[in-house]
C-alpha cells in the first residue's frame, strides 16, 4: 500500500478538477504547483509533518487507509470538537454539509427517517422555530431556554434567514425518502406536552403549531403527487428536483442519510438527536446504501402514480394532527 498516493487519491476525490487540488495543495504549502505534482507522482516523498497537515486540512483518516482490511470504521462527530451553541451556526452547519450536493452533477439525497426530516420544518417558519427550541433545551441544553417558554420571538431573523438557505439547499438535489407512520409522533407529542406544562407561553401558539403540521402535511402530499420538490405556494414544476417518496411499516430506525455524488459518498446518522455522526469509509457506504435499497425493494411507493396508498398514507398523518389539536384545545 502506497499511503502517499491514497492520500492524494482522497484529496482528488473532494475536487472536481484536478488543477483546483493542485492550486489548493500549494496554497496550503506555500510552493510553487510543481513540486506539489513531483510530491502526487511519487518524486518528492511527503514527510510525517505534511501528512499530518493533509489529513487534518482534509478530514482524511490515516487509521483508515492504514487499517482498511481491519473492521475498523472512523466516524466524525462534530460536537466532540465544537458545540453547538446557537440555532443559526447549527443550520449553516448543516447547509455547509449540503453542499457538495452542488458542486458535482448527479447529487443524491437517500433518506431513511425516524421522523419528518428536518429540511421539510423549514417550510414553515413557525415549526423549524419550535424544533429549535426543542433541541436548544433538550439535547443542547441552552442556560437562557432553561426556564423559557416558547415563544416565535425567541428565534432571531438570522436564524429564519438561515433556515431558508438550508432548504433551498435542500431544494436543488434530487432526494429518495423512506417514511413510516411515526414520522409526525416526535413533534406532535412535544407540542402537547409543552402546551400541557405550560411550556408554550400561549396556547393560541399550540394550536397554530398543528395548524402548520397540517399545512406540512398537504404540502409533502403535494410534492408527492407531483414526485418534485419546491417551496410553499410555487406555481411552475419546471427545474424542479425529484422527489421520490417510500411508505414502510416494518422498518424503525433512525435519521440514516447517504450523500451521493460522482466523486463519493457520505452517511449521516444521528446521534443524541439533531447531533449526528458522518462517514466516508466506502465499506460503511456501500453497506448503508445496499441496506437502504433492499428495504425500498420492500417498501410501498407513494409518490407520482401511487394516488390510493399515498391518500391512505397522508389521511393518517392529518387525522394524528387533527387528534392532537382537539387535545390541546380542550386545555
Amino acid at each position: 500500500m502506497n499511503l502517499q498516493q491514497a492520500v492524494f487519491d482522497r484529496i482528488l476525490g473532494q475536487f472536481s478538477k484536478k488543477s483546483e487540488a493542485v492550486k489548493t495543495l500549494s496554497e496550503l504549502f506555500q510552493t510553487g504547483q510543481n513540486a506539489i505534482y513531483r510530491r502526487m507522482r511519487g518524486e518528492s516523498i511527503l514527510t510525517p509533518d505534511e501528512l499530518a497537515l493533509l489529513a487534518k486540512h482534509f478530514n482524511i483518516s490515516l487509521d483508515n487507509i492504514i487499517h482498511e482490511a481491519s473492521d475498523n470504521v472512523l466516524f466524525s462527530f462534530p460536537p466532540a470538537s465544537q458545540k453547538v451553541k446557537d440555532f443559526t451556526s447549527y443550520l449553516n452547519s448543516l447547509t455547509e454539509a449540503m453542499r457538495p450536493l452542488h458542486e458535482f452533477p448527479n447529487g443524491e439525497v437517500k433518506y431513511a427517517a425516524a421522523e419528518i426530516p428536518v429540511f421539510h420544518y423549514c417550510f414553515f417558519p413557525e415549526l423549524i422555530a419550535f424544533k429549535l427550541y426543542t433541541w436548544g433545551k433538550t439535547t443542547w441544553n441552552f442556560e437562557y431556554l432553561k426556564d423559557q417558554p416558547f415563544s416565535f420571538n425567541l428565534i432571531s431573523p438570522d436564524t429564519y434567514t438561515a433556515a431558508e438557505h438550508f432548504l433551498a439547499s435542500y431544494l436543488k438535489s434530487k432526494s429518495t425518502e423512506l417514511w413510516n407512520l411515526n414520522v409526525l409522533d416526535n413533534t406532535l407529542n412535544q407540542i402537547e406536552y409543552y402546551a400541557e406544562s405550560g411550556s408554550i407561553a400561549n396556547l393560541d401558539d399550540a394550536l397554530l403549531l398543528c395548524d402548520k403540521m397540517a399545512a406540512l402535511v398537504q404540502h409533502l402530499k403535494e410534492m408527492a403527487i407531483q414526485g418534485k420538490k419546491f417551496p410553499v405556494g410555487a406555481k411552475s414544476m419546471e427545474n424542479r428536483s425529484e422527489f421520490v417518496l417510500f411508505h414502510n411499516e416494518m422498518i424503525y430506525t433512525n435519521n440514516t442519510i447517504i450523500v451521493s455524488t460522482e466523486v463519493g459518498k457520505a452517511i449521516f446518522s444521528t446521534l443524541g438527536n439533531p447531533n449526528f455522526i458522518r462517514a466516508t469509509d466506502k465499506r460503511i457506504t456501500q453497506f448503508i446504501e445496499e441496506w437502504f435499497d433492499e428495504i425500498m425493494v420492500k417498501s410501498q411507493p407513494i409518490s407520482s402514480h401511487a394516488e390510493k396508498a399515498r391518500n391512505q398514507y397522508f389521511n393518517r398523518l392529518a387525522r394524528k394532527v387533527t387528534q392532537t389539536k382537539l387535545r390541546i384545545d380542550a386545555m
